[in-house]
């Protein structure tokens, strides 16, 4: 089955250190690990089945020592996923341009 549930997860640690993004990136659920700036820590996205799954997820993140707190938002529906950030399709079109001068 398919995972079709998408939610971001806050995380709000102890403080923030080298030992926390790995370990967070290490959980196979976790598509993606963003430091981020402001009250939470790191921004996680990740792709599960269900919310019994996510809740699942959250109870394991909790359990982590240096995690304080987390946050949880459910994608309703994505408008606009593209995969690659937008400033490396930009720089790759500079280059197509710069190159057929």
């Amino acid at each position: 089955m398919k995972n079709k549930l998408v939610a971001f997860l806050f995380v709000e640690t102890d403080s923030p250190d080298e030992n926390a993004a790995p370990l967070l990136a290490r959980i196979p659920d976790v598509d993606e690990v963003h430091r981020v700036a402001g009250e939470d820590c790191y921004l996680l996205k990740v792709c599960l089945r269900d919310t019994a799954a996510l809740g699942q997820l959250r109870e394991k993140i909790e359990r982590i020592k240096f995690v304080q707190n987390t946050r949880t938002t459910i994608v309703l529906k994505t408008v606009k996923d593209q995969g690659t950030p937008v400033s490396a399709r930009r720089s790759s079109r500079s280059e197509q341009y710069v190159g057929g001068r």
